[in-house]
């Protein structure tokens, strides 16, 4: 659903409000805050992109509008070994977390990516197409591409360069969208990203009591 900016803000105001009764809501030298500043809501709207990111990033999936992107002109595959079959494609720049990846000779997807800085990662491009799984088990790495040093996903288990790829994953909210000032949040999760944000706010206060408070409720807003 998409959000007007000042109704949250609004709405974090509010969390707060409602909680200062359990713990004091002052700044790190004491001094009690008045949540209705210019100066509140300048960092409320500092912290909204990093709050729904926050709360995307441990959401059940149920709760989210993941997006999916199949190989096409925009979304290129790119092979870097012909002959093992081991290829790339770039990570979307709106993308937070993996959902999964699969290729389309592969019998299941990848959820795991391989750490880039293992041992394991540099198994990926051994001679040996067993080390380096194949369709039944497929193996990916997220890491960064040497050229261009933009994150990519890299594949090791195909059995042939005509496969194609599909790529399912969270989306990162940058900002803000449109002249109104918007965000796109979805339902489930926005009762947790306000309380989240609000305790972002008290951490930038080094409220430690009402940021625990609050992020527990955020916790507790996803069931």
């Amino acid at each position: 659903m998409l959000v007007a900016e000042s109704t949250i803000i609004s709405d974090v105001r509010v969390a707060m409000d409602e909680n200062t009764a359990i713990t004091a809501f002052t700044d790190s030298d004491g001094t009690v805050i008045d949540t209705d500043t210019l100066e509140m809501e300048e960092i409320i709207k500092s912290k909204i992109a990093d709050g729904v990111n926050a709360v995307r990033k441990v959401a059940p999936l149920s709760m989210l509008d993941l997006t999916r992107k199949a190989n096409g002109e925009d979304w290129p595959v790119t092979w870097l070994d012909d002959d093992k079959c081991i290829g790339e494609v770039e990570i979307p720049e709106d993308y937070l977390k993996l959902v999964m990846f699969k290729m389309s000779d592969w019998a299941h997807a990848a959820t795991t990516p391989i750490a880039a800085d293992t041992a394991l990662y540099h198994q990926q491009f051994s001679e040996w197409k067993g080390v380096r799984g194949n369709p039944s088990r497929p193996n990916i790495a997220i890491a960064a591409d040497t050229a261009t040093g933009k994150d990519v996903i890299q594949f090791f288990s195909c059995d042939s360069t005509e496969a194609t790829a599909e790529l399912t994953y969270i989306k990162r909210c940058i900002g803000s969208t449109g002249s109104a000032g918007s965000y796109e949040i979805e339902a489930p999760i926005y009762r947790a990203v306000v309380l989240k944000v609000a305790s972002l706010v008290a951490a930038t206060y080094a409220n430690g009591d009402l940021m625990n408070l609050l992020n527990q409720m955020a916790q507790e807003a996803l069931g």
